[in-house]
């Protein structure tokens, strides 16, 4: 066949087109009469409805519109992407020394690694000393930093000028950024070479602990004085966090993640408006950070369709092109990750890193495998920094801007999910804003009904997470902790009373020729003279001051409660030498009970049980028997609804006279049958309907080891 084309036209355009009608009758056709809507349509958390195919007929909007850097920033935040700038693998490192943070620092930096990203402990970020901290609090999920000698040894020999420097500091950046300021002029770094940001976001502190140890007037008042000090004096650095992780880790969707996203973002921006500062300044100063999950194209279309409401808000407040610009850091979720059969949080992790680097990400944040249970070693690390340089350097995915742009179902996927992002928006302003909604609990109730609906789906096996409710492998008693936290808070408290000993002269008369003053300047000649953070933080807010309160968001994974079950099983086998068994007594052929044996061995394996499969029996005492044989606490009737009327009451009669203790199940719903195989001693029954996690749940605790 020669086909001629112009340099112009595509080859496609020499073809006929099928029509889009005709594909669906064929879909029809295949489905056997079944309703097209129900099979091959599905829903998103949102409400958005997913099809099973896509045309230029559904795109609402074209990438073609905008180019990245230009417009509304949906294909990205730089004209020349990653082609230009790669995102930065910024690993987190939650150690809580600055002495083991600086050893994995510096091992991951000469592998692969381009970003320090520091994650404070919970004392650091509430502004306390270790000695006036719970020790709990001390190195607990990052490192605690108390002087310019903490930051000196946490940094030590690391090029800073070559590398951004992340810094979360919490509700309130003044102390902190005193004792990096310090620091770097003892190190004679010029100021304007650092790069990264030390951000505040007390929104984000607020929702996750339900706590703010100040007002939240006074953090807007030092979020302005950092800003406007760093925009002139260390420009390349942001000062301004908004994070959506104690949203999105806590089960919020995707257009409520953006939401929060928006309304946090435009929160801080009236605040700081009010104090003086312009739109340029303050949204050119925000770093947004963004949870990222393992649906791929959903997650690329949030990122997609965040920037582009964040330029439009930008954009009518009077912020000029470049100022509309959002700058994102992707940190991998931690609401689907699974202590049980932990090594498939590998592929999680994978799939979610592609997704924010196609999304367009400037900063990656790649979880390891088994954060949920321990600290991170030198191999799980690897694994994670791993993930994104192969995805760099093998995949290519830096050599192509927006490479999912132009494409129907993510560009219709994208402007949905905009749509239904700026109507949670619009609901969390009419509730007063975004502290204003923490504070009344709009915030709180959505994302908890949205976790409970998301928890239901899972439990009930609507929804699968592999290695918890379904493909579930024996379960195993989870690795001691290596952290020893009394022990770091003790080594702590030790150092930081040498310290106060060693400079307490100095910092006097630093207090005494500061006079009260607090702005930064006198931080940092406290700080340079020995004052600790805690003495910093003092400083600065001397007065006792009314906390801000709210109900927190309640943080818990997604698969908690099924690694209860996973835990409770394993001590069972602690104290009977095995699994808690079930056997399948499959009845008649396996055309004959195939069906529901499967589901039953995968029904009670995400529990932790060890699911004995027969091949099938020829009459029930015969199964009855092998039951009995088994050691088995349960038996499971694997058959037909047509059969069972014939095998149920027999099977149970033989079975009660070999084992009176064991406990029968019925796979399938016994309908009008269900007094007959009562009164014959049927316990219960399993089918789709069942709530797996409250069935096994219920049995493990008849068992003695359920909670």
């Amino acid at each position: 066949m020669d086909v001629e084309t112009s340099n112009h036209e595509s080859l496609l355009d020499s073809f006929a087109k099928p029509a889009a009608g005709l594909w669906k009758a064929l879909a029809e056709e295949q489905l056997g009469g079944a309703p097209f809507e129900k099979k091959l349509v599905t829903r998103t958390a949102e409400g958005i409805a997913i099809q099973p195919i896509y045309s230029e007929t559904d795109s609402t909007r074209v990438a073609g519109e905008d180019f990245p850097g230009k417009g509304s920033h949906l294909r990205g935040s730089s004209a020349a992407g990653y082609c230009k700038e790669p995102w930065h693998i910024a690993q987190g490192l939650p150690y809580p020394t600055p002495q083991r943070f600086n050893e994995a620092l510096l091992s991951d930096l000469a592998r692969g690694q381009n970003a320090v990203n520091i994650l404070l402990d919970i004392a650091t970020l509430e502004g306390r000393d270790p000695d006036t901290a719970e020790p709990k609090d001390v190195g607990c999920c990052g490192v605690s930093i108390a002087t310019v000698a903490d930051f000196a040894q946490l940094l030590q020999d690391v090029s800073v000028e070559a590398v951004p420097i992340y810094v979360h500091a919490g509700a309130h950046a003044l102390p902190l950024a005193a004792l990096l300021i310090a620091w770097a002029q003892r190190c004679n770094l010029q100021l304007d070479h650092l790069s990264g940001s030390l951000e505040s976001d007390p929104m984000a502190i607020l929702a996750q602990a339900g706590r703010l140890p100040y007002r939240f007037a006074t953090c807007m008042e030092a979020m302005a004085a950092w800003t406007r000090h760093a925009a002139t004096a260390i420009p390349n650095v942001q000062t301004i966090g908004v994070s959506t992780l104690p949203y999105s880790q806590n089960g919020a969707h995707r257009a409520q993640e953006i939401a929060c996203a928006l309304a946090t973002g435009v929160e801080y921006m009236r605040h700081l408006l009010g104090q003086g500062l312009d739109v340029d300044t303050v949204a050119t100063r925000m770093r947004f950070h963004f949870s990222l999950s393992s649906h791929v194209f959903p997650e690329m279309a949030k990122l997609r369709a965040a920037r582009h409401l964040w330029s439009h808000i930008v954009q009518q407040l009077g912020g000029v092109e470049d100022a509309q610009a959002m700058t994102l850091h992707g940190r991998t979720s931690l609401w689907n990750k699974t202590s049980s059969d932990a090594y498939n949080n590998m592929l999680r992790l994978s799939c979610e890193t592609f997704a924010g680097i196609l999304g367009g990400c400037q900063s990656i944040h790649t979880g390891t495998f088994d954060e949920t249970f321990k600290n991170p070693d030198a191999f799980s690390r690897r694994i994670a920094r791993n993930a994104q340089i192969i995805l760099k350097e093998e995949f290519g995915l830096g050599d192509v801007i927006d490479p999912g742009g132009g494409s129907y179902y993510l560009e219709t996927l994208t402007d949905d999910l905009a749509r239904a992002a700026w109507a949670e928006f619009q609901a969390i302003e009419r509730a007063g804003g975004m502290l204003a909604a923490l504070q009344n609990g709009h915030i709180q109730t959505a994302v908890s009904e949205q976790a409970a609906a998301t928890r239901d789906r899972l439990n009930q096996r609507r929804d699968v997470l592999v290695g918890v409710n379904q493909y579930a492998a024996p379960p195993k008693p989870l690795p001691d902790t290596d952290m020893d936290l009394f022990a770091i808070a003790n080594e702590r408290v030790a150092a930081i009373a040498a310290h106060r000993q060693q400079h307490e002269q100095a910092v006097a008369k630093a207090r005494q020729a500061a006079g009260g003053k607090t702005d930064l300047n006198t931080l940092v000649a406290l700080a340079d003279a020995g004052a600790t953070l805690g003495q910093l933080t003092h400083q600065l807010h001397s007065d006792t001051q009314t906390p801000v309160e709210v109900g927190p968001i309640q943080a818990q994974r997604l698969a908690q409660n099924y690694e209860k079950l996973h835990q409770a099983s394993a001590q069972y086998k602690e104290l009977n030498g095995h699994y808690p068994k079930v056997f399948l007594a499959t009845m008649g052929p396996v055309r004959q009970h195939k069906a529901r044996a499967d589901f039953s061995q995968q029904f009670f394996q995400s529990g932790g049980f060890d699911v004995i499969y027969p091949n099938g029996f020829t009459s029930p005492e015969e199964a009855a028997r092998a039951a009995h044989a088994s050691g088995a606490s349960m038996a499971v009737i694997c058959s037909t609804d047509e059969t069972y009327p014939d095998c149920v009451a027999p099977f149970i009669e033989q079975a009660k006279t070999d084992a009176n203790e064991m406990i029968f199940i019925l796979a399938g719903d016994p309908g009008d049958n269900a007094e007959q195989y009562a009164k014959a001693g049927l316990h219960d029954y399993i089918s789709m309907r069942t709530n797996n996690y409250q069935f096994l749940e219920k049995y493990l605790t008849q068992l003695g080891v359920g909670s």
